[in-house]
Order: C-alpha cells, then sequence, then structure tokens
C-alpha cells in the first residue's frame, strides 16, 4: 500500500488511521499472549503452571506458579508464584506490562503508513516475540526477574570508574609501605 501514497499527507493520515486501530494491536498481542501461554501449559507443564487469571478489554493478568517440591527446597512458599500484569492504554497508545517481582515495561504502539505494530527499542516486535518477551523470563527463570539489557556506553563508563577506583587504591598502597617504614626507622 505504501506505492500508491503519494506524499507526506497521505502518509500522515494513513499512519493516523493505522494509530486509531491501536486496539486491535492489543487484541492480538493479547492473543498471543493466550496463545504462548497455552502452548508453555502443553509442553512445559513439568517446569511451571501458567493460567490466565483475568482477561478483558484492557487488562490481561497470567499467574505462573511452580510447585514448592519441584526442584529447589531453598523456595520459600509463594515465592514461586509469578503475576503478569498486562494493561493496554488507549489514551497513551501502549501496553504496560507489570509484574510482581519488579519488572515493569513500556511497549508503545506506533504505526507506519501500511499497519499499527507493537514497538520495543524504536523497532517493531512481532506478536510472537512479544509473547516470547513477556513470558519466557518469567516462566523459565527461578526469580522471574527479568535482566535488564544495560546501555553499553554507561556499563563501559561504570567499568573505567572501576579501574580509576583500583588505580586510585593501588597508588595509596604503594604510598603506605614508605610511610611505614619511616615510621619503625622513627621508632628505633
Amino acid at each position: 500500500m505504501t506505492w500508491m501514497l503519494t506524499n507526506w499527507v497521505e502518509r500522515r493520515a494513513s499512519r493516523e488511521q493505522h494509530l486509531a486501530n491501536a486496539a486491535e494491536v492489543w487484541r492480538k498481542a493479547q492473543a498471543a499472549v493466550s496463545h504462548a501461554s497455552d502452548s508453555l501449559r502443553r509442553y512445559y507443564s513439568a517446569v511451571a503452571t501458567i493460567r490466565v487469571i483475568k482477561q478483558s478489554a484492557d487488562e490481561l493478568v497470567i499467574a505462573i506458579s511452580r510447585s514448592s517440591s519441584g526442584g529447589t527446597t531453598e523456595r520459600a512458599a509463594g515465592a514461586s508464584d509469578c503475576l503478569i500484569c498486562l494493561n493496554f492504554s488507549s489514551k497513551n497508545l501502549q501496553i504496560d506490562v507489570t509484574s510482581n517481582r519488579g519488572r515493569h515495561e513500556r511497549f508503545p504502539i506506533e504505526a507506519d503508513c501500511d499497519h499499527a505494530y507493537l514497538s520495543s527499542q524504536g523497532r517493531e516486535l512481532l506478536y510472537d516475540e512479544f509473547s516470547r518477551v513477556v513470558l519466557e523470563d518469567s516462566f523459565f527463570s527461578l526469580s522471574g526477574v527479568v535482566v535488564t539489557k544495560r546501555d553499553p556506553a554507561a556499563v563501559l563508563e561504570y567499568v573505567n570508574e572501576l579501574v580509576r577506583a583500583l588505580d586510585s587504591e593501588r597508588d595509596c598502597t604503594r604510598a603506605e609501605p614508605s610511610t611505614s617504614r619511616g615510621n619503625e626507622r622513627g621508632a628505633a
């Protein structure tokens, strides 16, 4: 369809029309997560139990439970339950994903001339990939906490700070032996 739009006005109008149907993106995302939940239940029932607690026009709540007798003895009762909540905001055109394990992510709904879609980190996110991002870590990890990706520049700056601190500490320890030797001589 893009090739038929001849100028920026038509492209803008097309994007706005697609964004007006953001609720359809939510319905498809909700269906993808429900379908993935069914597949997890079918193929990985030994790992954990997954069930849809609530499904409405703007919310989907999923519970992931591990049995207290399964595999790990260090887990406390109730610590194995993970609740994932997906909320659709028609006002902000986004889906918020939260969990009782401290997770909070936003997936904006964007559009181009052809269709509306979910996005993550500025790129289009397919519905199947969205369901994987929402469920995989919480279902398969023991903690249910999603490890956030760090900005490489921030990590490099942090490492540089550590190196500077270690260099500074090493410089201080080099100075200490001469100081203590001086004290020993004075005491002798």
